[in-house]
């Protein structure tokens, strides 16, 4: 497999200008850029992007902070987040912190000794000071400050449809299960939102709720219709 040294000598350049070259560097003449990157092409030549993390202090990757991957949302949402990566030559990078906040902060500090070129968060404990350095960050389904941007759905209607779905289709006994936190996060906008408009319409709801994580589902779920056999409607 060919070098640097062998890009080099191909395109009659500097092992210093083909480097430029590989981090997009201004100050390259087209004409020579476009010789080097020719040259990469011909002799399939493939950047070792971690001698390039060490030079630079910085990767061509993202991490996804989650605190679990059990989770069939958290899944799928590394999922679609990987594709989106590769799409714009960015490698993911996952951290599962099991909801533990001595885990959370031994990933944020790892990721910020290795420059990772971003970070995409869903936390559940106070580490904002952690989110403002240099390293970007985007809070999912949290709001923190106006230094940390935040991308949410809108929770509060997505519990309203839920709620107005169940009664359409006939439920005269509703319920809803979940997981809390000692963070408020906009996650909890959807058992408002599906509280709020069962009440609107004139049901009463039970919320049978479990710190989060939930580590035995099935458990939960037994003990569940265990102690509310007559439900007939869940939103969970």
């Amino acid at each position: 497999m060919a070098g640097i040294k062998e890009v080099a000598k191909h395109a009659g350049v500097a092992i210093g200008t083909v480097s430029r070259v590989i981090n997009n560097n201004s100050t390259v003449n087209p004409k020579i850029r476009e010789k080097v990157l020719k040259s990469i092409e011909e002799l399939n030549y493939v950047p070792d992007e971690v001698a390039r993390s060490f030079k630079l202090r910085t990767t061509k990757m993202v991490a996804l902070l989650v605190p679990t991957i059990w989770n069939p949302f958290f899944s799928e949402l590394g999922h679609y987040v990987e594709d989106e990566l590769d799409k714009r030559g960015y490698k993911l990078l996952l951290c599962n912190s099991g909801a533990k906040p001595e885990k959370e902060q031994y990933y944020l500090e790892m990721l910020n000794q290795n420059k990772v070129a971003g970070i995409l968060g869903i936390t559940y404990n106070e580490y904002e000071e952690e989110f403002t350095k240099d390293i970007p960050f985007v809070s999912i389904d949290r709001v923190f400050s106006k230094e940390v941007p935040c991308v949410s759905s809108d929770n509060y209607q997505g519990g309203q449809i839920a709620a107005d779905e169940l009664i359409n289709a006939g439920c005269k006994k509703l319920a809803f299960m979940g997981s809390f936190t000692k963070i408020n996060t906009e996650v909890n906008r959807r058992k408002e939102g599906f509280v709020a408009q069962a009440k609107k319409r004139g049901q009463d709801v039970i919320v049978f709720e479990k710190p989060d994580p939930i580590e035995n589902v099935e458990l939960f779920c037994n003990e569940f219709h265990e102690q509310h056999p007559d439900v007939d409607g869940v939103f969970a």
